[in-house]
């Protein structure tokens, strides 16, 4: 018919993947305006690495690994919980 009609996206989950530098600080308050302004919810992402694929694992470094990984969750988790902005608490799962 010729005629144009707008079609508006929908979002429903913004995801954020962090690394704790400035550049995902930034990207999580443009993710925290995305989620607002579309009604989504905003899902933060930090990946702990396994510390048997780092490079001093292999050389029998001898640290309790399940400690280890506990306290590097902890960490991940305290620092994303840091990351989110103010006013987007109830819609930001991690």
């Amino acid at each position: 018919t010729g005629d144009l009609e707008a079609v508006m996206i929908r979002l429903k989950t913004i995801l954020v993947p962090t690394d704790f530098s400035e550049c995902s600080d930034a990207a999580i308050r443009y993710g925290a305006a995305l989620a607002e302004a579309f009604g989504a919810s905003l899902q933060l992402l930090s990946v702990v690495h396994d510390p048997y694929s780092r490079p001093w694992a292999a050389e029998g470094f001898a640290a309790p690994i399940a400690d280890l990984m506990a306290d590097w969750e902890a960490e991940a988790r305290r620092r994303l919980a840091e990351c989110i902005p103010p006013g987007a608490e109830s819609r930001t799962r991690w």
